[in-house]
């Protein structure tokens, strides 16, 4: 039952690890709903400061409250256009339009409305902590330090049944907020590594783990803008996989597929490291040398042999300024075949496709 409580309050009921995979796209959503949030703030309290500016026309508390809203809101505005690169400030930021708009409640509630039931201060406390995801028990910790904050400005500033509707709404509404952010940030969370695994499904194949085909081809485009210097092409092919399957089965062929795809992945990286057939794979060099190029298939085929397999290979390479990325991989497609011919003219084996 502990465990249970400490995974809804510190990974939103969701595994520790899911939690963390999904920790960069947490945080972007939460500089978008920042970034706007911000915005809509910024603009409404400039609309109510200019309407006690020229239209009310009094220098009251209230006014002063709107200033310090607009000013608020602009600073947040600015700090979330800051966190769109420095992702690491997300959750200072968060922390801190929650402080600037629950204190902007409490005066508003307090100061400038003694008199009056507060309504702005339970609004924000009921669905500002919900805009955001973060680990329910940082939300709540803030939703309980602000609610008390709020009932000693409260029992300072009010009194009589205005002062005991405000507590009882602040008590009343402050838990159904607590429940809330457990409920709505499982919700997200468990949203966030739904997504995920559908897209690792969409883009990874199965059985390697590489990119696959899809990922292939949504990619592509990328790599003629990502290219400073050269783009190389590395295309690899795997043979004898038919006649493993029909010697040793289908099981064997995986395992050969799975290990050569470690080492396809381990020298070429993953970012840039594609199954893109049953028997097939290639690799995209972003601003490698040939030298380094030549070295790594070097290294993938040794390592390949000494695991007892064989692969035929052929790469391309062309000046960031002339290349045309289709070509640029017939060609190294072209060379991957002659290298296949090559092993099979060698081996004296009978090639069957693969």
């Amino acid at each position: 039952m502990l465990e249970r409580i400490k995974h809804a309050l510190f990974y939103a009921d969701a595994d520790k690890e899911a939690y963390r995979s999904v920790k960069e796209k947490i945080e972007y959503a939460n500089v978008v709903t920042l970034t706007i949030y911000s915005l809509v703030a910024f603009v409404l309290t400039s609309i109510m400061t200019l309407l006690y500016v020229f239209v009310i026309r009094a220098m009251s508390e209230a006014w002063v409250v709107f200033i310090f809203g607009v000013f608020g809101s602009l600073i947040i505005f600015v700090l979330a256009g800051i966190c769109r690169t420095h992702l690491k400030l997300t959750y200072f930021t968060i922390y801190a339009a929650i402080s600037l708009f629950m204190i902007y409640g409490i005066l508003m509630g307090t100061l400038c409305r003694p008199g009056e039931q507060t309504v702005t201060f339970v609004v924000l406390m009921l669905f500002l902590p919900l805009l955001f995801v973060d680990k329910p028990i940082r939300l709540i910790s803030a939703l309980v330090f602000y609610v008390t904050i709020y009932l000693v400005a409260a029992v300072n500033t009010k009194s009589g049944k205005v002062l005991m509707a405000d507590i009882s709404n602040a008590v009343m509404f402050g838990m159904l907020a607590i429940v809330s952010i457990v409920f709505i940030v499982r919700v997200k969370v468990n949203g966030f590594i739904l997504e995920q695994r559908l897209q690792y499904m969409s883009e990874k194949d199965q059985l390697t783990g590489l990119n696959n085909r899809n990922s292939y081809e949504w990619h592509l485009a990328e790599y003629t803008r990502r290219c400073r210097e050269s783009l190389g092409c590395v295309y690899i092919d795997v043979n004898g996989l038919h006649d493993l399957n029909d010697s040793e089965g289908h099981k064997a062929g995986d395992v050969m597929l799975q290990t050569i795809a470690h080492f396809v992945q381990e020298n070429f990286g993953k970012r840039d490291t594609y199954r893109i057939g049953g028997d097939e794979f290639l690799a995209y060099t972003v601003d490698w040398s040939e030298a380094k190029i030549e070295e790594k298939i070097r290294q993938l085929k040794k390592q390949v042999r000494e695991a007892g397999y064989q692969v035929a290979v052929g790469y391309s390479n062309s000046p960031a300024e002339m290349v045309e990325i289709n070509a640029l991989t017939t060609k190294a497609e072209t060379y991957m075949y002659s290298d296949k011919d090559e092993y099979y003219r060698i081996s004296g084996k009978k090639r069957r496709g693969a």
